[in-house]
């Protein structure tokens, strides 16, 4: 089996963490230059998660991470992240 992950320029995250302002910086999560998929197999998605509980690596959980990401992206602000882009 695959995950399908879909990036674009003007796409709106409606995940954990999202806000319904379509100029809300934690946007860019999803967002890449130009229209993007990503294929990731089930078994390497799966065998990554056992390998990393495991190590037993202090760190977030997947859902802690994603909020951060998001946190950090708004720190930044919608305007520097636009010149990045």
């Amino acid at each position: 089996a695959l995950h399908l992950l879909a990036f674009h320029p003007c796409r709106e995250d409606r995940g954990p963490g999202c806000r319904a302002n379509p100029l809300d910086a934690g946007h860019f999560s999803v967002r890449a230059p130009w229209p993007t998929l990503q294929l990731l197999r089930s078994v390497d998605l799966h065998r990554a998660r056992a390998e990393w509980l495991r190590s037993g690596a202090p760190g977030p959980g997947a859902l802690t991470l994603l909020l951060r990401n998001k946190a950090q992206l708004r720190q930044l602000g919608r305007q520097q992240l636009q010149q990045r882009f």
